[in-house]
C-alpha cells in the first residue's frame, strides 16, 4: 500500500500505526526510509514513523508475538482454539472506558476478532531499528491505556535500544476516539518536525 502512494501519487508518507499494527506497519517500510529511497534514486519516501501506544517487537528473529509478550497472551484476549481466531469477550474495559458509554458501546459494536495466527506467527523485521529511521521515530503513549498499559509501553522502547521522540496523551487504549482534537494536534507537531528534516 505504501508502494503506489511514494512511486505513482509521488507523495511522502508519515506512517502512524496503532496497538498491533505496529509490527506490520513498521516491517512495511523497510527499505523505504528516506535515506533509502534516496539511495535508489527516489524522490518520495516515508518521513518518519508515529507509534501510538504500539507493540514494537523487533521482529526477523523467528519469535511471533506471544514470544515477544514473555509467552503470555494479554490478559482481555481469550484463544478460540476451534476458530482459530482471538477474541475480546468484554472490548470496553480495555479499548474503550474512557469514552462516553453511548460512544464506547458503538465502538464495542465495531470490534472484530483477530485470527490467532496473527500473534502465533513469526514477527517480520521491523523498520524502526534502520538507520534510515535515525531521528524519525515517534511514540504517543496512552497513560490510562488497560490494554497495553503506560509501564509496558515505556518498557518496549527502552528495550528497542532507539531514540524516539515522545509525547504523552491522557487516555485510554483509543485516544483517535477518546481525545481526537488533542492526538491531532500531537501527529500535526511530529509530522511537521518529520517533514523539516
Amino acid at each position: 500500500m505504501l508502494l503506489p502512494i511514494l512511486d505513482i501519487e509521488k507523495h511522502d508518507v508519515i506512517l502512524i500505526s496503532h496497538s498491533f499494527s505496529g509490527i506490520p506497519a513498521s516491517a512495511a517500510a523497510r527499505g523505504l526510509g528516506k535515506a533509502d529511497r534516496v539511495a535508489q534514486g527516489k524522490s518520495t519516501s516515508v518521513l518518519g514513523q508515529i507509534l501510538i501506544d504500539a507493540v514494537t517487537a523487533r521482529g526477523g528473529d523467528g519469535l511471533d508475538l506471544v514470544a515477544n509478550f514473555g509467552g503470555q497472551m494479554p490478559p482481555h484476549i481469550r484463544v478460540d482454539e476451534a476458530e482459530n481466531l482471538l477474541r475480546c469477550d468484554d472490548p470496553k474495559p480495555p479499548l474503550f472506558i474512557d469514552l462516553p458509554s453511548e460512544l464506547a458501546d458503538s465502538a464495542v459494536l465495531s470490534c472484530v476478532s483477530r485470527g490467532k495466527t496473527s500473534f502465533t506467527s513469526p514477527c517480520p523485521a521491523a523498520s524502526w531499528d534502520t538507520e534510515a529511521f535515525n531521528g524519525r521515530l515517534a511514540y504517543i503513549k496512552t497513560v490510562n491505556d488497560r490494554a497495553v498499559p503506560y509501564e509496558a509501553q515505556s518498557m518496549m522502547l527502552q528495550a528497542t535500544g532507539q531514540e524516539w521522540i515522545t509525547r504523552d496523551i491522557e487516555t485510554g487504549h483509543s485516544p483517535q476516539l477518546a481525545a481526537p482534537e488533542k492526538l491531532a494536534d500531537i501527529l500535526v507537531e511530529l509530522a511537521k518536525r518529520f517533514e523539516a528534516l
